[in-house]
């Protein structure tokens, strides 16, 4: 065996070796990655547990809720809090007046509603 066959062979254990590394900390990564919960069910838990509880704050206050008013308009980041009816009634839920101005806009992608008495209906 000459020297250059020697080195070709010395040679591809150390890239396998490179390879081996590499994809373990790619694995190491993704684990990590995927078992952290994503920002929207960390959000949506935190927003269902505001809504409710702004809604029975203005259950305090004495609030009519009979309307559907949004409650806000950010009650978590990217989440509203608006109040309908279980099941929906049209004229009053469906009423721009009645919903929250920004996911009307667009700027708040996902809501949370819940009844006049302040039971969760949905969280989407």
């Amino acid at each position: 065996m000459d020297k250059s066959e020697l080195k070709k062979k010395t040679k591809i254990p150390v890239v396998v070796y490179l390879i081996v590394v590499i994809l373990i900390v790619i694995a190491g990564i993704l684990n990590i990655v995927l078992s952290t919960p994503d920002k929207f069910e960390r959000n949506k838990d935190i927003a269902i547990e505001n809504c409710i509880k702004e809604c029975q704050i203005e259950q305090g206050k004495g609030t009519t809720l009979t309307d559907g008013p949004c409650l806000s308009n950010n009650i978590a980041t990217g989440w509203i809090c608006d109040v309908a009816h279980d099941p929906r009634v049209d004229i009053i839920d469906n009423n721009p007046d009645n919903q929250c101005s920004e996911y009307r806009k667009g700027n708040n992608k996902h809501f949370v509603e819940i009844t006049e008495t302040c039971e969760l209906i949905k969280a989407k």
